[in-house]
C-alpha cells in the first residue's frame, strides 16, 4: 500500500492513461485499511487521492459515461473523517491538515457533518487556532 501513492506521482509525471484507474484502485485500497494504518499515509497523499478520484469522476460523468459519484462520495468523506479522528486521537491533526483534508471532500454529498464538526472542536480544544 505505501507503494501506491508513488506509483500514483509515475503516473502523473508520464500522463499515463491508466492514471484515472490507479486512483480508483488506490481510493478503493484505502477504504480497506484499518484506522491505524490509514495513519501511515500523509494527509497530502490522502488529500490527492480524494481530490483525484473527484476530478476522475468528473471527467467520466461528463463523458457521457455514468458513475457512482455518491458512493466514492461518502467512501472518501469516511475515509478522511477516519483518518483525521485518528489523528486527533494520537495529538497530530493540525489546523491546516484539517483545512486540506476536509476542503478535499467539499464536492462530495454528505449523510451527517458530525463527525467533521467532533473533529473540528478536537481541533480547537488542541489549542489550534483555524
Amino acid at each position: 500500500m505505501i507503494t501506491c501513492p508513488n506509483v500514483l506521482r509515475v503516473a502523473a509525471s508520464h500522463n499515463c492513461a491508466c492514471r484515472g484507474h490507479l486512483v480508483r484502485v488506490a481510493g478503493e485500497m484505502l477504504t480497506h485499511l484499518g484506522p491505524e494504518d490509514l495513519c501511515v499515509i500523509s494527509p497530502t497523499v490522502l488529500h490527492d487521492i480524494v481530490t483525484d478520484v473527484d476530478q476522475a469522476q468528473q471527467k467520466q460523468e461528463s463523458g457521457g459515461v455514468s458513475s457512482s459519484a455518491g458512493l466514492h462520495g461518502e467512501r472518501a468523506c469516511k475515509l478522511v473523517d477516519t483518518y483525521m479522528e485518528q489523528m486527533v486521537a494520537k495529538g497530530a491533526l493540525t489546523s491546516e491538515t484539517f483545512k486540506m483534508l476536509s476542503s478535499a471532500t467539499k464536492n462530495y454529498p454528505r449523510p451527517s457533518y458530525d463527525s467533521l464538526f467532533e473533529v473540528l472542536l478536537s481541533v480547537i480544544k488542541l489549542g489550534e487556532i483555524i
